[in-house]
């Protein structure tokens, strides 16, 4: 199970993914992720 999951972080998609979170936390902005989700999209 631990090792599925280190494969896992070690794909390319994953880190990409990783950083923009990152730098969505370090650049504290928030309300522009929340504000651009659109809920009725998903159903």
């Amino acid at each position: 199970m631990r090792s599925r999951v280190a494969a896992q972080l070690r794909d390319p998609l994953i880190m990409v993914m990783l950083a923009a979170l990152v730098l969505t936390v370090v650049a504290g902005d928030y309300p522009d992720v929340v504000t651009h989700h659109d809920v009725r999209a998903v159903g």
